[in-house]
């Protein structure tokens, strides 16, 4: 089963970091489309989605910790 253009670009995104929410609009399809491909070809989604989310809140804290010692 090969992927088609648009799967391969939205898995392509979502490896390289970006959220659901950017892929959707670069890509100009509905969110839900995104959510789908990602859980079909993934089948890990969750799990991925729980370690960005954790990456992104780190990253925050991080610059809040930097900004509160300058």
């Amino acid at each position: 089963m090969s992927l088609t253009p648009r799967e391969a670009r939205i898995l392509d995104l979502w490896d390289s970091g970006k959220s659901i929410a950017h892929i959707a609009e670069q890509l100009a399809c509905p969110k839900k489309a995104v959510e789908n491909t990602i859980s079909y070809f993934s089948g890990r989604s969750d799990q991925r989605l729980a370690e960005k989310s954790i990456r992104e809140g780190s990253q925050k804290l991080a610059a809040a910790l930097k900004e509160a010692r300058a």
